[in-house]
């Protein structure tokens, strides 16, 4: 082996080898052999090794709350070769899902941990997974009023309006 390190198997009694390729760019294999018949070939088989870096799935970036009724765009901070592929995941469906382009739609009220995976462009299809991203799907206001529809001409009237949410403002 060149270019990695053999973790197990690779002894003349194994006909497995695990390798560990670290880092490396390219690397090869050579695997000589001997049958029942004690008859060893003539040369080695070198197989070459290339290894293609996994793609970085970065940080989660975008707003960490959202209220019910409307969407929030997160975005995928990857990096990688060939065209990049996502797949976004929720963990918690009742809450919000989420699309593969990252947009988030509110479910219920709750929390819910968001991630993306990402897929490089390359012939082995690597792969990595970003670290979770909280999303806090807030209860739109509810406002009520102690008004009564109808009143007479010239009488005022008290009228206090209340929102069902903690800091609620009214405009």
């Amino acid at each position: 082996v060149t270019g990695g390190n053999i973790v197990s198997g690779g002894t003349s009694g194994d006909n497995t080898v695990t390798v560990d390729w670290g880092s490396s760019a390219s690397g090869t294999v050579s695997v000589n052999y001997t049958n029942g018949n004690n008859c060893t070939a003539a040369s080695a088989t070198v197989k070459n090794i290339t290894i293609n870096p996994l793609p970085t799935a970065g940080a989660i970036t975008g707003d960490a709350s959202v209220c019910m009724g409307s969407p929030l765009a997160l975005t995928a901070n990857a990096t990688g070769s060939g065209t990049l592929t996502y797949e976004w995941v929720s963990s918690n469906s009742g809450v919000a899902t989420v699309s593969n382009t990252g947009v988030v739609t509110p479910v219920s009220v709750g929390t819910t941990q968001i991630s993306y995976t990402v897929t490089d462009g390359s012939t082995t299809l690597c792969k990595a997974t970003s670290a979770p991203f909280e999303v806090t799907v807030n209860p739109l206001p509810t406002v009520t009023s102690s008004a009564t529809g109808t009143i007479c001409s010239g009488v005022a009237q008290n009228n206090q309006i209340t929102g069902g949410v903690s800091g609620t403002t009214f405009s």
